[in-house]
């Protein structure tokens, strides 16, 4: 299955509202799937959209072909990952000056 391929049948068959798709993987597609869809769902409830979504089309062989889909609202996506620091928060170090004994 291409990627287009996917993105047109989950597209299509959950009614997502503005997704953002960031896929890879070739003959296993895995990825990332964005959409205000999913707001206010559960992880199991999305992950249940998803896996229906792909058997009603693709049967039994959507296993063999898809991999791992994470699903986010748009308020989840590419939010500071707790023990890191968001991106361009990094200061840089300053020298410490090393002052000698008199």
């Amino acid at each position: 299955m291409s990627h287009e391929k996917l993105k047109e049948v989950l597209t299509r068959r959950l009614k997502l509202k503005n997704p953002q798709f960031r896929l890879e993987g070739r003959g296993r597609i895995s990825g990332s799937l964005v959409s205000a869809t999913f707001s206010g769902k559960g992880d199991h409830q999305r992950q249940q959209m998803i896996w229906d979504a792909l058997d009603e089309e693709l049967g039994a062989a959507s296993v063999k072909e898809v991999g791992m889909l994470l699903a986010y609202a748009p308020d989840e996506w590419d939010l500071p990952l707790e023990g890191t620091v968001p991106r361009g928060a990094v200061a840089q170090a300053k020298p410490k000056s090393h002052k000698q004994a008199s």
